[in-house]
Protein backbone atom coordinates (compact mmCIF):
# COMPACT_ATOMS: atom_id res chain seq x y z
CA UNK A 1 0.00 0.00 0.00
CA UNK A 2 0.84 3.24 -0.62
CA UNK A 3 0.48 6.70 1.69
CA UNK A 4 -1.03 9.62 0.42
CA UNK A 5 -0.21 13.41 2.11
CA UNK A 6 -2.33 15.45 3.91
CA UNK A 7 -2.59 18.99 2.47
CA UNK A 8 -2.47 21.04 5.51
CA UNK A 9 -2.70 24.39 3.70
CA UNK A 10 -1.11 25.70 0.51
CA UNK A 11 0.96 22.79 0.57
CA UNK A 12 0.58 20.57 -2.69
CA UNK A 13 4.38 21.57 -3.74
CA UNK A 14 5.47 20.17 -0.83
CA UNK A 15 3.68 16.67 -0.48
CA UNK A 16 3.83 16.21 -4.55
CA UNK A 17 7.48 16.78 -4.23
CA UNK A 18 7.90 14.59 -0.96
CA UNK A 19 6.26 11.80 -3.03
CA UNK A 20 8.47 12.75 -6.06
CA UNK A 21 11.37 11.55 -3.50
CA UNK A 22 9.85 9.03 -1.54
CA UNK A 23 9.65 6.87 -4.86
CA UNK A 24 13.08 6.99 -5.93
CA UNK A 25 14.30 4.19 -3.70
CA UNK A 26 18.49 5.30 -3.26
CA UNK A 27 17.76 8.62 -2.60
CA UNK A 28 14.85 7.82 0.06
CA UNK A 29 17.78 5.47 1.35
CA UNK A 30 20.40 7.46 1.66
CA UNK A 31 18.06 9.90 3.49
CA UNK A 32 16.76 7.20 6.29
CA UNK A 33 19.85 6.14 6.90
CA UNK A 34 21.50 9.62 7.77
CA UNK A 35 22.40 10.33 11.16
CA UNK A 36 19.37 12.89 12.30
CA UNK A 37 20.59 14.13 15.74
CA UNK A 38 19.07 16.76 17.19
CA UNK A 39 18.00 18.23 13.83
CA UNK A 40 14.83 18.45 13.56
CA UNK A 41 14.33 18.86 9.95
CA UNK A 42 15.92 15.98 8.66
CA UNK A 43 14.61 13.78 11.66
CA UNK A 44 11.06 14.95 10.78
CA UNK A 45 11.51 13.75 7.65
CA UNK A 46 12.71 10.55 8.56
CA UNK A 47 9.77 9.85 10.83
CA UNK A 48 7.59 11.16 7.94
CA UNK A 49 9.10 8.54 5.19
CA UNK A 50 9.03 6.07 8.14
CA UNK A 51 5.48 6.17 7.98
CA UNK A 52 4.92 5.93 4.43
CA UNK A 53 6.86 3.06 3.81
CA UNK A 54 5.36 1.11 6.60
CA UNK A 55 2.02 1.24 4.56
CA UNK A 56 0.06 1.26 8.31
CA UNK A 57 -1.88 4.60 7.41
CA UNK A 58 -3.51 5.80 3.93
CA UNK A 59 -2.67 9.63 4.82
CA UNK A 60 -0.08 10.72 6.27
CA UNK A 61 0.11 14.31 8.01
CA UNK A 62 3.37 16.23 6.83
CA UNK A 63 2.90 19.23 9.10
CA UNK A 64 5.44 18.18 11.87
CA UNK A 65 7.97 19.10 8.68
CA UNK A 66 6.78 21.31 7.24
CA UNK A 67 6.95 23.34 10.24
CA UNK A 68 10.05 22.40 11.40
CA UNK A 69 11.24 24.25 7.32
CA UNK A 70 9.77 26.85 8.50
CA UNK A 71 7.09 26.62 4.97
CA UNK A 72 4.26 29.07 5.24
CA UNK A 73 1.13 26.76 5.34
CA UNK A 74 -0.89 29.50 3.43
CA UNK A 75 1.36 30.50 1.08
CA UNK A 76 2.43 28.31 -1.82
CA UNK A 77 5.90 28.57 -3.28
CA UNK A 78 7.70 27.34 -6.26
CA UNK A 79 8.33 23.62 -5.63
CA UNK A 80 11.82 24.31 -7.91
CA UNK A 81 13.16 26.63 -5.37
CA UNK A 82 11.83 23.91 -2.66
CA UNK A 83 13.89 21.03 -4.32
CA UNK A 84 17.36 23.16 -4.86
CA UNK A 85 16.97 24.39 -1.33
CA UNK A 86 16.29 20.82 0.14
CA UNK A 87 18.93 19.01 -2.09
CA UNK A 88 21.44 21.19 -0.45
CA UNK A 89 20.59 20.74 2.75
CA UNK A 90 19.91 17.15 2.78
CA UNK A 91 23.52 16.80 0.78
CA UNK A 92 25.57 18.79 3.64
CA UNK A 93 23.26 16.54 6.56
CA UNK A 94 24.21 13.25 4.67
CA UNK A 95 27.76 14.14 4.08
CA UNK A 96 27.43 14.59 -0.07
CA UNK A 97 25.40 10.97 -0.30
CA UNK A 98 22.49 13.05 -1.52
CA UNK A 99 24.78 15.57 -3.60
CA UNK A 100 26.36 11.93 -5.62
CA UNK A 101 23.06 10.80 -6.60
CA UNK A 102 21.83 14.10 -7.96
CA UNK A 103 24.60 16.19 -8.68
CA UNK A 104 26.31 16.73 -12.24
CA UNK A 105 28.74 19.08 -14.36
CA UNK A 106 27.61 21.40 -16.77
CA UNK A 107 30.13 23.25 -19.38
CA UNK A 108 29.86 26.59 -20.77
CA UNK A 109 32.29 26.89 -23.66
CA UNK A 110 32.74 29.83 -26.11
CA UNK A 111 35.40 29.37 -28.60
CA UNK A 112 36.67 32.78 -30.71
CA UNK A 113 36.09 31.92 -34.71
CA UNK A 114 39.46 34.53 -35.36
CA UNK A 115 42.26 32.95 -33.09
CA UNK A 116 39.98 29.68 -32.20
CA UNK A 117 40.64 30.68 -28.42
CA UNK A 118 38.68 28.95 -25.67
CA UNK A 119 36.73 29.57 -22.53
CA UNK A 120 35.33 27.18 -20.56
CA UNK A 121 33.74 27.20 -16.76
CA UNK A 122 31.88 24.08 -15.21
CA UNK A 123 29.31 24.72 -12.96
CA UNK A 124 27.96 21.90 -10.82
CA UNK A 125 24.12 21.30 -10.95
CA UNK A 126 21.41 19.54 -9.10
CA UNK A 127 18.60 20.26 -12.29
CA UNK A 128 19.09 20.04 -15.85
CA UNK A 129 17.01 23.29 -17.08
CA UNK A 130 15.56 23.58 -20.39
CA UNK A 131 14.17 26.09 -22.04
CA UNK A 132 10.94 26.19 -23.90
CA UNK A 133 11.79 27.45 -27.13
CA UNK A 134 8.73 27.41 -29.50
CA UNK A 135 6.51 29.64 -27.23
CA UNK A 136 6.64 32.58 -25.83
CA UNK A 137 4.71 35.38 -23.60
CA UNK A 138 1.85 33.07 -22.22
CA UNK A 139 0.05 31.77 -24.66
CA UNK A 140 -0.29 28.54 -25.67
CA UNK A 141 1.43 27.14 -28.55
CA UNK A 142 1.76 23.57 -30.26
CA UNK A 143 2.80 20.40 -28.52
CA UNK A 144 6.73 19.42 -28.16
CA UNK A 145 8.76 16.39 -27.37
CA UNK A 146 11.41 16.48 -24.59
CA UNK A 147 14.04 15.47 -26.81
CA UNK A 148 13.62 18.58 -29.13
CA UNK A 149 13.31 21.23 -26.55
CA UNK A 150 16.83 19.76 -24.65
CA UNK A 151 18.40 19.31 -28.40
CA UNK A 152 17.33 23.59 -28.99
CA UNK A 153 18.85 24.48 -25.48
CA UNK A 154 22.22 22.60 -25.80
CA UNK A 155 22.54 23.86 -29.63
CA UNK A 156 26.02 25.67 -30.43
CA UNK A 157 24.80 29.50 -30.55
CA UNK A 158 26.71 32.00 -33.08
CA UNK A 159 27.57 35.19 -31.21
CA UNK A 160 27.69 38.05 -34.04
CA UNK A 161 26.31 41.58 -34.65
CA UNK A 162 25.36 43.33 -31.34
CA UNK A 163 26.31 39.88 -29.43
CA UNK A 164 29.92 39.32 -30.48
CA UNK A 165 32.15 38.19 -27.76
CA UNK A 166 34.82 40.00 -26.48
CA UNK A 167 37.42 37.79 -26.92
CA UNK A 168 41.20 38.05 -24.23
CA UNK A 169 43.60 36.26 -27.10
CA UNK A 170 42.43 39.19 -29.88
CA UNK A 171 41.38 41.92 -27.46
CA UNK A 172 38.49 42.83 -29.30
CA UNK A 173 35.45 41.68 -29.66
CA UNK A 174 34.98 39.04 -32.17
CA UNK A 175 32.20 36.57 -33.42
CA UNK A 176 32.26 33.41 -31.89
CA UNK A 177 30.48 29.71 -31.02
CA UNK A 178 29.04 29.40 -27.07
CA UNK A 179 28.06 25.79 -26.54
CA UNK A 180 26.86 24.02 -23.52
CA UNK A 181 27.15 19.90 -22.62
CA UNK A 182 27.03 17.31 -20.14
CA UNK A 183 29.65 15.77 -17.65
CA UNK A 184 29.42 12.64 -14.93
CA UNK A 185 25.84 12.49 -15.42
CA UNK A 186 23.78 11.23 -11.95
CA UNK A 187 22.27 8.48 -10.93
CA UNK A 188 19.09 10.15 -10.51
CA UNK A 189 18.41 12.91 -13.22
CA UNK A 190 16.16 16.32 -12.45
CA UNK A 191 15.43 17.81 -16.01
CA UNK A 192 13.25 21.02 -15.11
CA UNK A 193 11.22 22.36 -18.04
CA UNK A 194 11.37 26.21 -18.06
CA UNK A 195 8.21 27.19 -17.96
CA UNK A 196 8.28 31.33 -16.56
CA UNK A 197 9.56 34.37 -18.27
CA UNK A 198 9.90 38.10 -17.19
CA UNK A 199 7.26 39.91 -20.10
CA UNK A 200 9.02 43.23 -20.04
CA UNK A 201 5.92 44.91 -21.88
CA UNK A 202 3.56 43.53 -18.61
CA UNK A 203 5.79 43.75 -16.06
CA UNK A 204 4.74 40.53 -14.95
CA UNK A 205 6.14 37.14 -15.02
CA UNK A 206 4.23 34.20 -17.15
CA UNK A 207 3.67 31.14 -17.98
CA UNK A 208 4.52 29.28 -21.21
CA UNK A 209 2.13 27.03 -21.30
CA UNK A 210 2.94 24.03 -23.92
CA UNK A 211 2.43 20.46 -24.03
CA UNK A 212 5.97 18.49 -23.54
CA UNK A 213 5.76 15.05 -24.35
CA UNK A 214 8.21 13.03 -22.19
CA UNK A 215 9.79 9.50 -23.89
CA UNK A 216 9.75 6.34 -21.16
CA UNK A 217 13.61 6.37 -21.78
CA UNK A 218 16.32 9.29 -22.30
CA UNK A 219 19.44 9.00 -24.12
CA UNK A 220 21.48 12.04 -23.32
CA UNK A 221 24.79 10.36 -24.89
CA UNK A 222 24.82 12.83 -28.18
CA UNK A 223 24.53 16.10 -25.20
CA UNK A 224 27.84 14.77 -23.08
CA UNK A 225 30.98 16.54 -23.24
CA UNK A 226 33.41 15.05 -25.94
CA UNK A 227 36.44 16.01 -23.48
CA UNK A 228 34.56 13.84 -21.37
CA UNK A 229 36.49 10.12 -21.58
CA UNK A 230 34.99 8.54 -18.98
CA UNK A 231 31.48 8.60 -19.77
CA UNK A 232 31.75 5.89 -22.13
CA UNK A 233 32.64 3.85 -19.46
CA UNK A 234 30.90 5.03 -16.57
CA UNK A 235 28.25 2.68 -14.61
CA UNK A 236 26.39 3.92 -12.30
CA UNK A 237 24.89 2.56 -9.02
CA UNK A 238 21.35 1.15 -9.18
CA UNK A 239 18.95 2.28 -9.22
CA UNK A 240 20.57 4.73 -11.70
CA UNK A 241 20.55 4.65 -15.86
CA UNK A 242 22.03 1.69 -17.50
CA UNK A 243 25.71 0.19 -18.02
CA UNK A 244 26.45 2.83 -20.31
CA UNK A 245 25.84 6.11 -17.99
CA UNK A 246 23.77 8.24 -20.55
CA UNK A 247 20.54 6.41 -20.25
CA UNK A 248 17.71 7.46 -17.71
CA UNK A 249 14.00 5.98 -17.26
CA UNK A 250 11.33 8.12 -16.78
CA UNK A 251 9.70 7.21 -13.01
CA UNK A 252 7.97 10.69 -12.30
CA UNK A 253 6.50 14.08 -13.54
CA UNK A 254 5.44 17.11 -11.13
CA UNK A 255 2.91 19.13 -12.91
CA UNK A 256 1.85 22.92 -12.49
CA UNK A 257 -1.64 23.23 -13.13
CA UNK A 258 -2.51 26.95 -14.10
CA UNK A 259 -2.31 29.03 -16.84
CA UNK A 260 -0.40 32.08 -14.74
CA UNK A 261 2.45 32.12 -13.06
CA UNK A 262 1.53 32.47 -9.25
CA UNK A 263 -1.22 30.47 -8.43
CA UNK A 264 -2.07 26.73 -9.15
CA UNK A 265 -2.18 23.51 -8.08
CA UNK A 266 0.68 20.94 -7.82
CA UNK A 267 0.50 17.06 -8.89
CA UNK A 268 2.92 14.07 -9.05
CA UNK A 269 2.29 11.53 -11.71
CA UNK A 270 4.61 8.49 -10.60
CA UNK A 271 5.52 5.28 -11.53
CA UNK A 272 5.79 2.57 -8.52
CA UNK A 273 8.50 2.05 -7.11
CA UNK A 274 10.24 -1.59 -6.98
CA UNK A 275 10.57 -3.50 -4.13
CA UNK A 276 13.77 -3.25 -1.74
CA UNK A 277 16.55 -5.03 -3.43
CA UNK A 278 15.48 -5.19 -6.58
CA UNK A 279 16.51 -3.20 -9.31
CA UNK A 280 14.28 -0.18 -9.72
CA UNK A 281 13.29 2.23 -13.03
CA UNK A 282 16.36 3.64 -13.59
CA UNK A 283 15.54 7.76 -13.05
CA UNK A 284 13.63 10.29 -12.27
CA UNK A 285 11.91 13.50 -14.29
Amino acid sequence: PYAGLRNVGATCYVNSLLQYLFVNTALRRRILEAQAGGDKILGALQLLFGRMQQGRESVCDPTEFVDSSGLARGEQEDVTELWQLLMAYLSNRTHGAVQKLVSFSQTFRVECLACRGISERTELLCELRVSLQSSRGGARGGASELEAELAATLAVEELSGENRYACEGCGCLQDAHRNKALRNLPALLHIVLDRYHWDAASGERRKICQAVSYPEVLDLSRFLDRGDASAAQKTLAAPACDAGGSTFRLIGVLEHHSGTADSGHYTATLRRPAPDGARGPPSPR
